[in-house]
């Protein structure tokens, strides 16, 4: 029951989260650590705390990696610092079930950002300065939650 309540919560975290990011560009700091704390109060259910917080790790170390050498080699910031967070907290959430997982989600986030920048370039013939990585981080989490990964 309780983790229903958490689920549903987390949901409605998800909804601002996007809505805010495709407007504004900018994932909140509040929504991040409260994101963080609903993954912790779940580890603190089932019992597997330490998961939680491994996976908060190991899902941000490639965000970070981008976040910080990406924009060295290419001179321009290749992607917020509120996405790394977003990836950080959202690691929490699912907890850490292995490096296929961890594959399948970057997978999931970056192709779906990528076919999303391609269908755009094509129906409109413009391109996008910026993505909203948020959106994509969001929907891999939920295709691999309904998916099954995370049972």
């Amino acid at each position: 029951m309780v983790q229903n309540v958490v689920y549903l919560i987390v949901c409605l975290c998800f909804l601002s989260i996007v809505k805010k990011d495709i407007k504004e560009k900018i994932i909140p700091n509040k929504h991040c650590i409260f994101l963080l704390i609903l993954g912790l109060v779940l580890g603190e259910i089932d019992s597997n705390i330490t998961k939680k917080i491994l996976g908060a790790c190991v899902y941000a170390a490639p965000f970070m990696l981008i976040y910080g050498y990406g924009s060295d080699f290419l001179g321009k910031e290749c992607l917020g610092f509120g996405d790394v967070k977003l990836a950080f907290s959202i690691g929490s959430l699912i907890g850490f079930q292995g490096l296929y997982q961890v594959l399948v989600y970057l997978n999931l986030t970056f192709i779906g950002a990528t076919i999303f920048y391609i269908i755009y370039y094509v129906l409109k013939k413009e391109k996008i300065k910026e993505i909203a990585l948020g959106p994509f981080l969001i929907f891999a989490y939920i295709y691999q939650s309904v998916d099954g990964f995370y049972v």
